[in-house]
């Protein structure tokens, strides 16, 4: 295992040794706002936490947070503020940029229970790294918008995300009580209990904080292992916005659209595994069937087993660009509503299953 990932692997959920004010102080993430307003593209980030994630770090994401709180209160007018001009969403929002390969689990559980109770977004920027307890932080990125919750987490495409579960560090001294076990253990389950807690907030119909393929893949891995969320299917799949792409070219051809439908597919499949399709697009003309039908295009052959054939996807482009929408062959309404298709991004144009550092 490379030194990268060796050193990634701080995630306990106690901490190993009593530690000294300089050695916490070596160790500690730092937190500061920051003034990306110069960056040409969004997301745009006014906070930066980098570093390892030690106990009492939550506390500096409160403090740079209550400090950004005042720099927006004292300004008159807001209407041309670049500091503030982050996202898409009225009054005051932060938006937190992270480079951590982890560190304490329940201290990333505490900042992760800020992020999401102050809804703040989180991105990942280009060829940062978020690991472990980091992970953790930046899935709760979000916003409530007309009284539910929505996913406002956003990762470059060279950037690496990745889970594994939390651990015990090592206690000190050579041999432990029944009470040192069980508080540990009872420590263990609190810090799990929380990490539920974190995906348990009521979000619109499809919205999955935390989902639960995660959840799994995260707790199957030992501390020298990673899930990491490497691929284009597995994004969409997170419901992770991918930046830093290049526009989607005017025409596209069939594979690219029919990798549009794969991943549709493999987001909205009813189980939770998060191994993307084997591109099924490879001959796509061979494997599935396009008929055009005044501004709709109708792609075939998606299905699996007695379901071959027997579901298809529309694709349409319109003002605001491609959309597609999954159907049943039986399902046989008139019309289609505009809540029907869902709006897709460069990165549906790619095979489910290609890594999202290869893109460009």
């Amino acid at each position: 295992m490379s030194a990268r990932w060796v050193g990634a692997l701080l995630f306990s959920i106690v901490a190993a040794v009593p530690a000294t004010a300089v050695w916490r102080a070596a160790l500690a993430a730092e937190v500061r706002i920051v003034d990306d307003t110069k960056s040409l593209k969004p997301p745009r980030c006014n906070i930066s936490l980098a570093g390892s994630l030690i106990l009492g770090d939550h506390e500096k994401l409160e403090n740079v947070l209550s400090a950004l709180q005042n720099i927006w209160n004292a300004r008159e007018d807001h209407k041309f503020d670049k500091l503030f001009e982050v996202m898409h969403f009225s009054g005051f929002r932060a938006v937190v940029c992270l480079n951590s390969r982890g560190g304490s689990y329940l201290e990333g559980i505490k900042i992760a229970q800020i992020i999401q109770k102050q809804q703040l977004s989180t991105v990942i920027p280009e060829d940062a790294v978020c690991l472990s307890a980091c992970a953790i932080a930046f899935m709760v990125g979000g916003v409530v918008l007309e009284g539910s919750w929505v996913n406002a987490r956003y990762m470059h495409y060279s950037a690496t995300l990745g889970f594994h579960a939390p651990y015990l560090g090592t206690l000190p001294g050579d041999s432990y009580s029944r009470d040192d076990v069980g508080a540990s253990y009872a420590t263990a389950i609190a810090g799990i209990r929380d990490l539920l807690k974190l995906g348990a907030t009521g979000g619109r119909e499809g919205t999955e904080i935390l989902p639960a393929g995660i959840v799994l893949e995260m707790l199957s891995r030992r501390p020298d292992e990673l899930f990491l969320i490497d691929s284009v299917g597995q994004a969409i799949k997170a419901d992770i916005t991918i930046f830093g792409l290049s526009r989607l070219p005017t025409i596209v051809d069939a594979k690219e659209l029919c990798n549009c439908c794969a991943n549709l597919f493999f987001a909205s499949a009813p189980d939770i595994s998060f191994t993307p399709f084997a591109d099924m697009c490879e001959r796509p003309k061979e494997n599935h069937t396009y008929t055009s039908r005044g501004d709709l295009i109708y792609i075939n052959g998606f299905g699996s087993g007695i379901h071959v054939f027997k579901e298809y996807c529309l694709i349409r482009k319109g003002v605001r660009g491609f959309e597609v929408f999954r159907r049943l062959l039986y399902d046989y309404r008139e019309g289609y509503s505009t809540n029907d298709f869902k709006l897709v991004d460069r990165l549906w144009f790619f095979a489910p299953d290609q890594k999202l550092n290869t893109l460009h």
